[in-house]
């Protein structure tokens, strides 16, 4: 008899276990990641000076710091949206390079929650660190599932690291936009791409499609309560480099579009495009660096009608 209730006494304790463990995973599968925004996007150029021209001259960033290697070489350049939001900008594109976007990232103030829930997500994330480059904790995805970028990297700003050590300042008053809205990936695997993203809880907040009724771009927004989104822009064959210059993009908001651009036209914006409405997403023009990198100035339609309206 003993052994009998000893027997059930731990079928019990193992089945305890088995239901907390499951509603546990539950619980973690129910959450929504803890991402306040997009964070930069790396952009790989040929001639640091010659970017500069529209990341400075014309967008109005002002280059927050820089990061020196030991051998005193530059490694990138950070210029600064506002104080969470950069264009991270690497003098290392090389002369056949066809993608020019290096990758993309998120920022949260809970980066150990973050990568728990992506653990449980089976996404594998890289473990956390923190960078002796910046003074930050982050982690990736490494390679970026279905997008033709290096990785996906998750950022936590810490005490005394070099973005925070920034807040306040490089804040250029002739800055067109203050906001990166969004950032658009080029996508090689559509099917892993799309899972990805609502595997993290990302929701469809617009599809672009052809003339033939094929899917184009979809905006993908971000979990919580930011309107920030990674456009993903399907190619199903190779992409040439104007084609990758122009899907793996920046799209920065602005509350008047005829503003911005007469802004961007006065600083003679490179392959400045003339506005454009796109339904179910507002009005928008493009600038690009020298390399082909695509900037989307966009002004939402709300913000459009709104402004019809008044």
């Amino acid at each position: 008899q003993m052994q009998g209730s000893n027997s059930m006494m731990w079928q019990k304790i193992l089945g305890s276990a088995f239901l907390l463990s499951t509603f546990g995973s539950g619980c973690l599968h129910a959450q929504d990641l803890p991402l306040l925004g997009l964070a930069h996007m790396g952009i790989a150029v040929s001639d640091i000076d010659k970017a500069r021209l529209l990341y400075h001259d014309v967008l109005g960033l002002d280059m927050g710091f820089d990061l020196i290697m030991p051998d005193l070489t530059l490694f990138l350049q950070y210029y600064k949206v506002n104080d969470r939001q950069y264009l991270e900008v690497y003098p290392t594109l090389a002369p056949d390079s066809i993608v020019r976007e290096t990758h993309i990232a998120f920022y949260t103030e809970d980066i150990e929650k973050l990568h728990q829930l992506l653990e449980a997500r089976g996404l594998n994330p890289t473990p956390l660190k923190t960078s002796h480059w910046d003074g930050n904790q982050s982690f990736d995805l490494r390679p970026a599932p279905g997008q033709d970028i290096v990785f996906m990297e998750f950022v936590q700003y810490m005490p005394a690291s070099l973005h925070t050590n920034n807040f306040g300042k490089a804040l250029a008053a002739r800055r067109i936009s203050t906001h990166m809205k969004g950032a658009g990936v080029l996508v090689k695997d559509p099917e892993v791409a799309e899972s990805l993203y609502k595997k993290m809880g990302f929701k469809e907040i617009w599809r672009g499609t052809s003339e033939n009724g094929q899917t184009k771009m979809i905006d993908m927004q971000l979990p919580g309560a930011s309107d920030d989104f990674v456009e993903l822009v399907e190619r199903s064959t190779q992409a040439n480099a104007q084609q990758a210059g122009r899907a793996g993009h920046v799209i920065l908001e602005v509350s008047d579009i005829k503003a911005a651009h007469e802004a961007a036209r006065n600083r003679s914006g490179i392959g400045l495009t003339t506005p454009v409405r796109t339904p179910g997403k507002g009005w928008s023009f493009d600038v690009f660096d020298p390399d082909g990198t695509m900037v989307t100035f966009e002004q939402p339609e709300a913000s459009a009608l709104k402004a019809a309206i008044h």
